[in-house]
């Protein structure tokens, strides 16, 4: 009987590509899978100087919030910033509910609704970027506005490990000895030993 041997397969160039075109697909599929799937509805929020405030930046929006969220972003923070967001209703008792998230969308750092006061207030600080999330809270149409102001980087105060003489004197009383019980005690062991060794000497001379 006559068989037909067929040669293997052995991977070349071309598999290669095959397999480096299908990583970013494969990444993809595996981003949605995560459930960080990124809207493209979602705003980024540009802070910019305003009259209005004394230093840093502010990014403003007025919208109208449904049955479907809002999304924010806010990029390129440093841990260094203060950064400061309010959401408001035109009146206390509307519901809007306010999420902060870092890394996916449906991970939430932070929340509040405005439906207590007529206003969610976060005070933070953080590296890189910050997802903002904005939805109805009770189903109802609400007017809300948002406020992100963004504050000057504030480097920390580092205090110098030396001190002034006219500090140390006046930290220490008495020009700058200070006057512990314990280096009295010490000095008189001192003064007693020096005396006692006058002695000896002074006896071993006289015998």
């Amino acid at each position: 009987m006559h068989t037909t041997s067929f040669p293997k397969h052995r991977p070349g160039v071309r598999d290669l590509r095959r397999l480096l075109c299908a990583i970013p697909l494969l990444l993809g599929l595996a981003a949605l899978a995560a459930g960080d799937p990124t809207p493209p509805s979602a705003i980024t929020l540009k802070p910019e100087p305003s009259n209005d405030i004394a230093s840093g930046k502010l990014a403003a929006v007025q919208s109208e919030i449904d049955t479907e969220p809002a999304r924010f972003v806010v990029e390129n923070l440093t841990i260094l910033q203060p950064v400061q967001l309010i959401v408001a209703t035109k009146k206390a008792g509307e519901n809007v509910k306010v999420q902060l998230s870092k890394t996916l969308w449906d991970q939430v750092e932070q929340e509040a609704t405005t439906e207590a006061t007529g206003a969610a207030v976060f005070k933070f600080r953080t590296e890189g970027d910050v997802k903002i999330k904005v939805t109805s809270g009770d189903g109802q149409s609400h007017v809300y506005q948002l406020f992100c102001w963004v504050g000057d980087a504030q480097q920390p105060s580092q205090k110098s490990p030396f001190v002034s003489m006219a500090a140390f004197k006046k930290a220490a009383p008495g020009g700058g000895l200070v006057a512990s019980p314990v280096l009295w005690v010490i000095a008189g062991l001192l003064g007693a030993i020096v005396v006692l060794l006058a002695v000896v000497v002074l006896r071993k001379k006289s015998a």
